[in-house]
């Protein structure tokens, strides 16, 4: 019979004990991750008791989620506007463009005022709801009365279930009722949501909504039937983005006198739109 040289016996004795350890080690390594799935599990059950059901608990994840995207877009637009700042990039546009946006805009307050306020925004959006609701935009153009021109757009950010629709339906009252129908129905619209509950005015509601305001129905349903609306929708999302915009909602003021302009990235108090207006004013 052969027989294995010592040090081959101590090789293969060495080779079995490394086997049983590597054995030993993988059991109680798969038993810890067995372990740590029914910890999270067990936990995951305990939250969604805690918040009443399954569908709460997917609500509460979906809203942190949002929360995150918005937070990153608000850290690259906080990025570009140092970058503009330090003189990295230039703040300036034309006098072309501000005319050509003025010209396609529904705007209120004073259309030859120095500051051209443009806020780019979801109708769906919960930060774009809380500033609605706070009446950020209105304080501002209180506090600067005669020299802002003001402009709601929309843009195409996060995309909710009904952002799509509801631009079309507010350009659809632009169309067929005018400026000052075209806020109302925005505002209109906001004050029926909610931004901490997520709840949103139904899109089911909009034409009603139109005729409660004035609005001729039969215009608006018709407008909203043929989606011809869609191109200008599409249209201030990618005017929005030529400014910076990355998320709603995003606020531009163009000083009209030296074609300078400011971002303003998320729904921010009064203060900090009027320190951007003030700040062009002392130049």
């Amino acid at each position: 019979m052969y027989s294995f040289p010592r040090s081959g016996q101590t090789f293969l004795a060495v080779l079995v004990v490394l086997c049983m350890f590597a054995s030993v080690g993988a059991s109680y390594y798969f038993s810890r991750i067995d372990v740590a799935e029914r910890v999270i599990e067990l936990q995951r059950q305990a939250e969604i008791a805690r918040l009443g059901g399954e569908e709460n608990y997917q609500l509460k994840n979906d809203t942190e989620k949002y929360s995150i995207i918005s937070q990153k877009d608000q850290m690259l637009a906080f990025i570009r506007q140092a970058k503009q700042q330090s003189g990295e990039q230039k703040l300036e546009t034309t006098p072309e463009k501000i005319a050509e946006i003025k010209k396609s805009a529904y705007l209120s307050g004073n259309p030859d005022g120095r500051f051209l306020m443009l806020e780019y925004s979801d109708l769906e959006c919960p930060y774009c709801i809380r500033q609605a609701h706070d009446g950020t935009i209105q304080q501002v153009m209180d506090k600067f009365p005669g020299q802002i021109a003001y402009a709601f757009r929309n843009f195409r950010g996060v995309n909710h279930d009904g952002t799509e629709t509801k631009g079309r339906a507010i350009l659809c009252v632009g169309e067929t009722a005018g400026a000052q129908k075209y806020l109302e129905y925005v505002h209109a619209i906001f004050d029926g949501s909610e931004s901490t509950s997520q709840q949103v005015y139904p899109v089911a509601n909009l034409s009603s909504l139109a005729g409660e305001i004035g609005v001729d129905v039969a215009a608006f349903d018709a407008c909203m039937a043929d989606n011809r609306t869609l191109a200008r929708f599409n249209a201030e999302t990618a005017e929005g983005s030529s400014f910076g915009v990355t998320g709603t909602p995003g606020t531009v003021i163009i000083d009209t006198e030296t074609n300078e302009y400011a971002l303003i990235s998320g729904a921010y108090p009064e203060s900090e739109f009027s320190a951007r207006i003030q700040g062009f004013l002392n130049r």
